[in-house]
């Protein structure tokens, strides 16, 4: 998993890698996190490598980070987005490229943690398998990616619980 974190601000990208590896790490998710201090720098580097991911700043000097997630959609519709912003401005313009979510700064680390499992299990859910996995599955959420597919889950306590089309 390769991750870029698009940010002007050298202590934000600084805190947000700090974060990043702590929680990748505590789930036992390997990842190479590059840092670019600009739009252009980050599509420049794209050119070069595919990223699984991308936390990108909006307010930054020269191209904005939805200017740059418009560019990067011409040629990427999988690399995941996540906008990390002081600002909701520009929310309803994160859906219009695909992106995963948009965090207001200062967020919280439950909030990027969770932000954080969504992307490790869409990340996940490219990979081709026939196995289901542990950790594909989000018990809080009740959901799992499975082979890109979404799977909403039910917890039943007693079989008898079951609705008949499960059972035949």
């Amino acid at each position: 998993m390769r991750i870029a974190i698009v940010d002007d601000l050298a202590d934000e990208r600084t805190l947000m890698k700090e974060r990043l590896v702590r929680q990748l790490g505590l789930r036992g998710t390997q990842a190479e996190i590059l840092e670019f201090d600009s739009g252009e720098a980050f599509l420049a580097a794209r050119q070069k490598q595919r990223f699984t991911a991308a936390f990108l700043d909006i307010y930054m000097p020269g191209r904005s980070g939805m200017d740059v997630a418009r560019e990067l959609r011409k040629k990427d519709a999988d690399c995941i987005l996540v906008f990390t912003t002081t600002s909701t401005d520009h929310a309803l313009e994160g859906f219009q490229v695909r992106a995963l979510h948009y965090l207001v700064k200062p967020f919280s680390m439950k909030e990027l943690d969770a932000r954080l499992r969504a992307l490790v299990r869409r990340a996940r859910g490219r990979q081709t398998r026939s196995v289901l996995r542990w950790e594909d599955i989000d018990t809080e959420d009740k959901v799992c990616t499975f082979q890109t597919s979404l799977l909403h889950l039910w917890v039943f306590q007693h079989p008898q619980e079951l609705p008949m089309n499960i059972l035949s």
